[in-house]
């Protein structure tokens, strides 16, 4: 059977987690749907519930009298779709027959909930009671006990709860230490940096810068007169043209494939990435002359824009070189020696600069062993780049 009809206690609304997270496959192997049914006598023990002394039960009758209250006129309300379909919804009982309920007291609100299942006939009953299970079970109700892992976690007593403030409020007087924290400007968390990254380019535009890179470094002819070879420093043999016909069909495929992984190459320039920050004192202690150490660890570098114009003198700021193949030149062993072709000028990506002392300083070089580190004054707001 893989829909069940069951009626529930109040003490599944206090006692159990919430309804539609209960694994109630481990009750009801194969369940396709369960309809969980809430009798108007759990409704009025419930709402007696509300004002209660304890707090959780106080908490918990109140939500689950919200959650009754939510669902529609005599429909049902579903609390889950997947992987199995869960309802609930309220039955009003009929005037019971308490002559023919020998066991039941009219008075009792489990024996009121136990006569309402006897004259519905179609439900089971779940129950952490085992005095309305063993009664139900008597008039021939499938009663069942919850397992444990229905339960929620132990209710901490009034007794610990206070000894547990008391020891937090005493923590808190004693620390006599600034608090600092990071506060990331990011929306999300974990941190997702996200950088773009170059498809490849269109087939007709890899054929047109092709096409465009050989007309601006032609192929050599073979000369076919004397006047050509005259023209020369030395005559050249056979042997030098099969070489140099070779190197440009060579420079030629280079060229091709140059085009067509240009994207992979820029795509493995770094870039450098913003997550802007600010560091805070949390605590009531002054914080002051703090230094904050900031560790990167992976493939992250750590730079620091300080709105200076980038230096070309410093080692730092060399220069990520995108450049095309060079053309075959007619030097020595082919007896062109003065003889040279315009290349197509390279493309450079700007090098990432690293900070000086203004902000940030490696504490250590870095090395795959060793995290990256940086130091942070605690002069005003910061940002800083990962670059990837």
């Amino acid at each position: 059977m893989s829909t069940h009809r069951i009626f529930i206690d109040a003490n599944i609304f206090i006692e159990m987690k919430d309804l539609g997270t209960l694994e109630w496959q481990a009750i009801f192997p194969g369940l396709k749907e369960l309809r969980i049914v809430v009798s108007m006598h759990v409704i009025k023990e419930l709402d007696k519930l509300k004002n209660d002394r304890n707090e959780r039960r106080r908490k918990r009758a109140r939500a689950a009298l919200q959650l009754i209250d939510g669902i529609p006129n005599a429909d049902a309300s579903v609390l889950r779709e997947q992987p199995y379909i869960i309802t609930l919804e309220i039955d009003f009982p009929l005037r019971h027959r308490w002559s023919e309920y020998h066991l039941l007291d009219e008075n009792d609100p489990d024996d009121r909930l136990v006569a309402h299942l006897i004259e519905d006939g179609k439900a089971a009953l779940i129950s952490d009671d085992s005095g309305p299970r063993i009664k139900a079970s008597r008039y021939g109700i499938n009663s069942i006990q919850p397992p444990m892992s229905f339960r929620l976690p132990p209710e901490e007593s009034a007794d610990k709860k206070k000894v547990r403030e008391l020891t937090q409020v005493i923590n808190e007087l004693e620390d006599k230490r600034p608090r600092m924290l990071l506060k990331l400007g990011c929306p999300c968390d974990p941190i997702i940096l996200i950088r773009p990254i170059l498809p490849p380019i269109p087939q007709d535009l890899q054929e047109e810068i092709v096409r465009r890179t050989l007309a601006a470094n032609p192929k050599l002819k073979r000369p076919q007169t004397e006047s050509d070879i005259s023209s020369l420093t030395r005559r050249h043999s056979p042997i030098d043209w099969v070489t140099y016909d070779r190197n440009y069909a060579s420079f030629t495929d280079r060229v091709k494939q140059h085009v067509a992984t240009f994207h992979e190459k820029l795509n493995s320039a770094p870039m450098a990435l913003d997550i802007p920050f600010e560091v805070i004192n949390a605590g009531r202690v002054t914080l002051e002359n703090a230094d904050v150490s900031i560790r990167l660890e992976g493939a992250a570098h750590l730079h620091v824009d300080d709105g200076e114009e980038p230096d070309e003198d410093r080692d730092e700021a060399r220069d990520w070189d995108v450049d095309f193949p060079r053309a075959p030149t007619a030097e020595s062993p082919y007896g062109f020696a003065d003889l040279r072709f315009r290349a197509i000028s390279s493309l450079r990506v700007p090098r990432i600069r690293f900070p000086g002392a203004v902000s940030f300083e490696w504490d250590v070089v870095p090395d795959d062993s060793n995290p990256q580190r940086a130091n942070l004054s605690n002069k005003g707001k910061r940002e800083f780049l990962c670059a990837f």
